[in-house]
C-alpha cells in the first residue's frame, strides 16, 4: 500500500515540475532540483515497490532506506519551491506517520529527529538567501512530526492489540466449532441441524450412515428427505405430538426423529434414534433368558436320553430280538444321538466356554477355510467365490470359533442356497462397512430368507425345516458374541446375506 502511495504522489509531484515552457506550481527557486527529485522519488517509489514484493530478507532495513530517501527527497523539493510556505512539508508528517505504523521501536522518532534536522537544514540555507526567519515554523513542524510519531505509535499498538485480540477470539471461535463437530461425531445417535429456512447447519456421520447418504455435503433438509421435512413441519404445528417413524430406502435402519428447538439461535436440533437398536436389545435379553430355560432343560434331559440310549444298546444285543425289532432300535440310537447333540450344543452354550482370541491373517484364513470346505463338501472351487476387497487385514478372533460359524453359514448355503440352474455358488467377501469397521459378507444365489422369517433366525429351535434342529444359526450367533463379534441377516431384492461384523 505505501508503495502504491509513493507512486501516486510521485506522479502528481512530477506533472506540478516547472518546465521550459510553464512556470509549474513547484520548484520556482531552483527548477532543475525540483524536477530531479521529483523524478527520483517516482522512480524510487517504483524500485521500493518491487523490491518489498520480491526480496522480504531484511525488510526492516528495507523500510530505514525508504523512509530516509523519503524524507531528503521531499526536504529537497521543499527547498527548491521556497521552504515551508509550499506546503510540502504535510508530506513530511505522512512519512514519519507511515513509519510509525510499520516500525517499532526508536526508528519513527530517528526519522522524526532526521526530518527535523533536514527542515532546520533546509530553513538556514534557505535565510542564507534571503533575510526571512522561518525558525518559529520550523520547530513547530519539528514538533509536530514527533507528536505524529509518537501518537502514530500509540494508535498502531492498540490497533495491532486489537487484530491479536481478534485473531485470538477467531481461533477460539474456530477451535470451539471443530470441538463441537468432534463431539457431535461421537454420538450414536445421528444429530442435524437446520435453521428457520431448512438449511443444514450441522450433520454427522452417524446421521449420513442411517439416511444412507454420500458424504458430499447438503444443502437443504428437503434434499435428503421430504418424510423427514413433514415430519419438521408437522412438529412446527404441534410440537406435542410424536413423529411417525420414518424408513429410508436401501436402508435397515427404523428411524425415530425428535426435534428441539435451541434459543440461542433459534436453529432446530433434529436427533435420529435408531429404534431397530432397542428392538434388538429386548431381543437379545428374550433370548438370553431363553437360553437358560433352555440350558436347564437339556439338563434335566440328559440323563434319561442316557438310560434310553443305553437301553436301546442292551436291546439290540438281546438274542431273542427279530431283524424288524432291531431296525426300529437303530432308529431310538440315531434319534437319540441327534438328541444327545442338541444337548451338548445346548450345554455348550450355557456353559459359555470363553474363547481363546487369536490374530487371524484374513486373506490367508480365508483362502485355507475355502480350500477345506470345498475339499469337505465335494464342491467346485469355482463355485466358491472368495472377494478380498480390503488386503491384509487381521482381526482378533477364536479360530475354530470362528471356522465353526462360517462352516455353519456356508453349509446352509449348499443346503438352501441353489441357484435357478441347480448350482450352489457361495460368496464370501471382507470389506470395510461405510462406518469403517472390518466385516465379512457371505451370501449364496439363492432366493434369500422370507422377511417374516428372518427375524427369528436366530432364536434357539426355531426352524421351517423338520429335519433341522434349529440351533445352528443361534449357536453361530453366540460364538460371534463371544469374541465381540456381531452377525446379522439383511435381506435384499436380489435374496440376502449374512453380515459378520468383527471385532
Amino acid at each position: 500500500m505505501l508503495g502504491f502511495y509513493r507512486l501516486f504522489v510521485g506522479v502528481i509531484l512530477l506533472a506540478v515540475a516547472p518546465t521550459e515552457l510553464t512556470m509549474g506550481l513547484m520548484g520556482e527557486s531552483h527548477p532543475l532540483l525540483y524536477t530531479a527529485s521529483a523524478a527520483s522519488y517516482l522512480i524510487l517509489g517504483a524500485f521500493w515497490l518491487s523490491a518489498t514484493q520480491y526480496f522480504r530478507h531484511g525488510f526492516q532495513l528495507q523500510l530505514y532506506f525508504q523512509f530516509s530517501t523519503d524524507i531528503l527527497l521531499i526536504t529537497a523539493m521543499m527547498y527548491s519551491s521556497g521552504g515551508l510556505s509550499s506546503g510540502l512539508g504535510i508530506l513530511l508528517v505522512v512519512c514519519v506517520a507511515g513509519s510509525s505504523t510499520l516500525v517499532r521501536g526508536v526508528m519513527p522518532y530517528f526519522l522524526a529527529a532526521m526530518a527535523t534536522l533536514a527542515v532546520l537544514v533546509e530553513t538556514a540555507l534557505l535565510e542564507r538567501a534571503s533575510n526571512s526567519t522561518t525558525y518559529t515554523t520550523s520547530g513547530a513542524l519539528g514538533a509536530s512530526l514527533f507528536g505524529v510519531a509518537f501518537l502514530s505509535q500509540v494508535l498502531s499498538r492498540r490497533l495491532a492489540e486489537s487484530e491479536a485480540l481478534a485473531s485470538a477470539q477467531q481461533e477460539a471461535l474456530i477451535n470451539l466449532e471443530r470441538l463441537n463437530e468432534q463431539i457431535v461425531e461421537q454420538f450414536q445417535n445421528g444429530i442435524i441441524a437446520v435453521n428457520a429456512d431448512g438449511q443444514i447447519q450441522l450433520m454427522n456421520r452417524t446421521a449420513i450412515h442411517m439416511l444412507r447418504l454420500n458424504h458430499q455435503r447438503q444443502v437443504n433438509l428437503s434434499d435428503i428427505s421430504a418424510d423427514l421435512e413433514n415430519s419438521l413441519k408437522q412438529w412446527r404445528e404441534s410440537p406435542d405430538t410424536p413423529a411417525p417413524k420414518l424408513h429410508f430406502p436401501g436402508s435397515a435402519f427404523e428411524i425415530n426423529p425428535s426435534f428441539m428447538q435451541l434459543k440461542a439461535t433459534g436453529d432446530i436440533l433434529i436427533t435420529l434414534t435408531d429404534t431397530s437398536d432397542v428392538a434388538k436389545e429386548m431381543q437379545d435379553q428374550k433370548l438370553a433368558s431363553l437360553g437358560r430355560l433352555t440350558a436347564s432343560i437339556a439338563h434335566e434331559i440328559r440323563n434319561p436320553l442316557s438310560a434310553i440310549n443305553h437301553a436301546a444298546q442292551l436291546l439290540d444285543e438281546s438274542p431273542q430280538i427279530g431283524d424288524d425289532d432291531s431296525r426300529l432300535t437303530d432308529i431310538i440310537t440315531q434319534q437319540s444321538k441327534r438328541l444327545n447333540a442338541m444337548v451338548e450344543n445346548i450345554m455348550q452354550l450355557s456353559r459359555k466356554h470363553k474363547s481363546t482370541p487369536e490374530t487371524i491373517d484374513l486373506d490367508s484364513w480365508l483362502g485355507a477355510f475355502r480350500i477345506d470346505f470345498c475339499t469337505e463338501m465335494k464342491l467346485p472351487g469355482s463355485q466358491f467365490f472368495l472377494d478380498i476387497q480390503v488386503p491384509h487385514q487381521q482381526t482378533l478372533f477364536d479360530t475354530s470359533q470362528l471356522h465353526q460359524v462360517l462352516w455353519n453359514l456356508c453349509s446352509n448355503s449348499i443346503k438352501y442356497g441353489h441357484s435357478e440352474d441347480g448350482k450352489t455358488r457361495i460368496h464370501i467377501e471382507c470389506a470395510r462397512h461405510a462406518t469403517s469397521y472390518l466385516c465379512l459378507n457371505i451370501y449364496d444365489e439363492g432366493s434369500g430368507i422370507p422377511r417374516e422369517v428372518a427375524d427369528h433366525i436366530f432364536e434357539p429351535f426355531y426352524t421351517t425345516n423338520s429335519a433341522s434342529s434349529g440351533l445352528g444359526l443361534y449357536i453361530a450367533h453366540e460364538l460371534c458374541a463371544f469374541n465381540h463379534a456381531e452377525l446379522s441377516y439383511q435381506h435384499q431384492e436380489d435374496g440376502g446375506q449374512f453380515t459378520l461384523r468383527l471385532p
